[in-house]
């Protein structure tokens, strides 16, 4: 199964924060916790649900064109269809941009502009980093506990991620927390990724909040 990320999630480079206020976290394995977190995520699948985001990301690390406060709502209609809006706070003001996506065909318009589509343009991809020449990995997997999230109970586990690499020579760091709340019955509620770079600085915060919602309809904007 491929997991669905939203295009913000691309830019998460994270580090582990202290927990206060949270029972002693519990060490487990990395099967654990990727079997939990494949379980939660394959029954979205099937599922009308809905994301509610919210990223902060160090405005020194983003572009003019993107605002460091960016607040994003997707829906998604099985099999194939996903709505998404992203509300970006820029320096002077903010801006929004939607897509629609049913099936190959794609749709987007900014501002609440006329939509377009945008179906047959290729696809850009960017790569964040260069392929490391010598790295070093550490990597945690923790149960920490039942909180209640939304009214909703769920356990929180969580993944912890740091990696030191060299580039053409240069020392460079990064770290991620991957914190995932699952029901008993397997039922994603929330998740949160935190990073920094290898000063220990916080870089980017995202939270997402999972909504099901068997009203979740999607259509094309464009016949």
């Amino acid at each position: 199964m491929t997991t669905r990320y939203s295009f913000f999630h691309v830019l998460v480079i994270i580090t582990f924060t202290s927990l206060a206020g949270h029972a002693q976290p519990q060490e487990i394995s990395k099967d654990e916790f990727h079997e939990r977190e494949r379980s939660a995520f394959s029954k979205l699948e099937a599922k009308l649900y809905r994301e509610r985001i919210t990223q902060w990301t160090d405005p020194a690390m983003v572009s003019k064109e993107f605002g460091s406060m960016v607040s994003q709502i997707c829906e998604y209609a099985p099999p194939d269809r996903q709505r998404t809006v992203s509300v970006f706070q820029m320096p002077n003001g903010t801006r929004k941009e939607e897509t629609i996506k049913i099936g190959k065909r794609t749709f987007t318009r900014k501002d609440d502009e006329p939509w377009q589509d945008v179906s047959k343009r290729d696809p850009n991809r960017y790569s964040m980093f260069g392929d490391p020449i010598e790295a070093k990995e550490t990597v945690t997997y923790r149960r920490v506990g039942i909180e209640r999230i939304n009214g909703i109970e769920g356990e929180l586990v969580e993944e912890l991620f740091y990696r030191e690499h060299k580039v053409a020579g240069k020392s460079h760091g990064f770290g991620f927390v991957n914190r995932l709340w699952i029901t008993k019955d397997a039922v994603l509620i929330r998740r949160e990724l935190k990073g920094s770079g290898s000063n220990g600085l916080v870089t980017s915060h995202t939270i997402t909040d999972y909504e099901y919602d068997p009203n979740i309809r999607i259509e094309a904007p464009i016949k």
